[in-house]
């Protein structure tokens, strides 16, 4: 029985490299993460080489370098949290990722993530989805005029999204009222019509799981800083430097006034370079000094921190997660609570479970896919299920009518025929009754004693037995050797696919201890070290003994008692 996931929410942010997701759960007003799960994009028909791999998730290298264990469970920051490799390229907003894997659906990796969540006890999970550039294009759109209101009609932007960003949907474009002086912004947020998170539903179909929400990078963050710093004429910048990309978000107050997007700018630059461009972006938008800096990186964190410190004297630098955390969201204390993706990853879980008023509220998904929680009408699904409740409460009523005119026909037979009951002496009555209960106390005393010298004989023919079975069964993987090792089995073996090998593992209720891999030709081959416990179990044949002796303790006590041998109290018989 699966525990129940309404207080529980899985957050997704979809980067071009990877997909990292945390299964955040509500407890009053704090938001616990549970897992974090962190997950390489590869391009649809190609294999993964460990290159590919090591970039996404550093750390895990090849056997001939260094093991990598795998960790089935546990807490979000236990896994994989440092900085992914960059991709080659840069493309400009809603530009298609040539080098990267852009607009290419994640299914395999969101299948496996929601198998994980579903083994450790939170099926059919409710998931939010985060989205960034370059599948997400941010324009700033201005009006011409003071008095011209029609400029931020939604024709009017849609006209404007598909002249500057071609490959977006204007159908799916959030328009976002812009703070600040100056003549009246919007920025427009457009997906693209070809977008991961939308191909991934499809390709998953009738086994997607509910998707809450669709939300952007930028917007995210705004609904968030506009809750933390919600007083006016506050100035406040969040820079997010990704592999790919640097983000940077003006705010004043809690609104929104400004978008960069610095595409040639990554966190594989010198933390120099990151800060002086972003003060460049603040003096060409005249923003004037801020009172405080939030910073997320994938990596690089303190010298990135020192830098900003430097260079912005005046202001509090901070990290993102020092932000997120005073909403009520747990985050861990080491480096992967300096990962922007599962910051937001998180933050995008805990948003929707809140009953924050969220402003910006952006809505990305295509209305077809939107699976929402309440229906307010009735619809024929419901009148079908009524029709066929009353049709069921039909059928039982007439039943029970049926079966007590039976009852009462059967009562009145027996007022008309009593029974004839036996006469039978109490003494021999009570002799049977003596009879059974000692014959069953001898036997029961008999098994207890072969109990106790069978149980645990053949734990080891047992455990190989089901290993065996279980490999088997499994498929894909096969086992080299095992040893025993006190109350315990330890198995090495070898698999195609790390799936396997935790499958293998649940159904063994094993640990394992050591994963790695080498890649032969085209295929990825994981050796592991599993221990799985030894059972001490009652053998078959002392069961089935035991089975034997009660059917020959009844037929024992029965010829005794037709016997009719009967003990006075003093232990004559007669």
């Amino acid at each position: 029985m699966s525990t129940p996931t309404t207080n529980v929410t899985l957050g997704v942010y979809v980067s071009p490299d990877t997909i990292e997701a945390v299964l955040v759960r509500r407890d009053g007003d704090r938001y616990e993460p549970l897992q974090r799960f962190t997950r390489p994009r590869v391009r649809e028909g190609q294999y993964q080489s460990a290159d590919q791999m090591a970039a996404a998730l550093p750390g895990l290298s090849t056997s001939e370098e260094s093991d990598y264990t795998l960790q089935v469970g546990g807490d979000w920051g236990g896994g994989t949290s440092a900085a992914s490799a960059p991709a080659a390229g840069a493309q400009g907003d809603g530009a298609a990722t040539v080098a990267s894997v852009a607009g290419r659906p994640f299914a395999p990796a969101l299948k496996e993530i929601l198998a994980e969540c579903a083994s450790a006890g939170y099926k059919d999970v409710p998931v939010a989805f985060c989205l960034t550039a370059p599948e997400v294009s941010y324009l700033e759109m201005m009006a011409a005029s003071a008095d011209d209101k029609k400029a931020f009609d939604k024709k009017k932007v849609a006209e404007r999204v598909r002249e500057r960003a071609p490959q977006a949907d204007p159908d799916r474009t959030a328009i976002v009222p812009l703070g600040g002086p100056g003549p009246d912004r919007v920025l427009a947020v457009a997906v693209d019509a070809h977008d991961p998170v939308s191909a991934t539903l499809g390709v998953l179909g009738d086994d997607a799981p509910v998707a809450a929400h669709l939300d952007a990078e930028a917007t995210l963050i705004a609904s968030l800083i506009g809750r933390v710093h919600a007083t006016e004429g506050e100035r406040t910048v969040v820079v997010r430097v990704g592999t790919e990309d640097t983000l940077v978000l003006f705010f004043e107050g809690p609104s929104l006034t400004g978008v960069e997007r610095l595409r040639s700018l990554s966190a594989y630059d010198l933390p120099e370079t990151v800060a002086s461009r972003v003060l460049l972006q603040q003096d060409a938008r005249k923003t004037g000094e801020p009172d405080t800096v939030y910073l997320a990186t994938t990596g690089r964190a303190e010298p990135l921190l020192d830098q900003f410190a430097t260079t912005f004297p005046e202001a509090a630098v901070e990290r993102l997660d020092e932000a997120i955390a005073g909403l009520g969201i747990e985050v861990p204390r080491d480096e992967g609570a300096y990962r922007a993706g599962a910051l937001l990853a998180a933050a995008t879980g805990a948003r929707e479970l809140s009953d924050w008023a969220v402003t910006p509220d952006v809505h990305l998904l295509p209305t077809k896919l939107r699976k929402r929680r309440r229906s307010t009408g009735i619809s024929w699904p419901t009148v079908a299920a009524a029709v066929l409740l009353l049709a069921v409460v039909a059928v039982g009523v007439l039943r029970y009518l049926y079966y007590d005119a039976e009852m009462t026909a059967l009562e009145e037979d027996l007022r008309t025929n009593p029974p004839i009951l036996p006469d039978e002496n109490p003494d021999l009555l009570q002799a049977r009754v003596d009879s059974l209960n000692y014959a069953f106390t001898t036997y029961t005393r008999a098994l207890d004693v072969l109990d106790s010298l069978l149980v645990g004989s053949d734990e080891w023919t047992q455990s190989m037995r089901l290993v065996t079975r279980t490999t088997v069964s499994t498929g894909g993987t096969w086992l080299t050797s095992w040893q025993p090792d006190g109350g315990t089995l330890f198995l090495k073996g070898q698999s195609l696919s790390r799936s396997q090998i935790v499958s293998l593992a649940r159904r063994l209720e094993g640990q394992i201890e050591m994963i790695e891999y080498t890649d032969v030709g085209p295929r990825r081959v994981y050796n592991f070290d599993m221990r799985m416990p030894v059972r001490r179990e009652m053998p078959e044949i002392a069961r089935y003994l035991r089975s034997t002796a009660a059917d020959r303790a009844t037929a024992d006590s029965t010829a005794i008692a037709d016997a009719d041998v009967v003990l006075d109290p003093g232990g004559h018989d007669h």
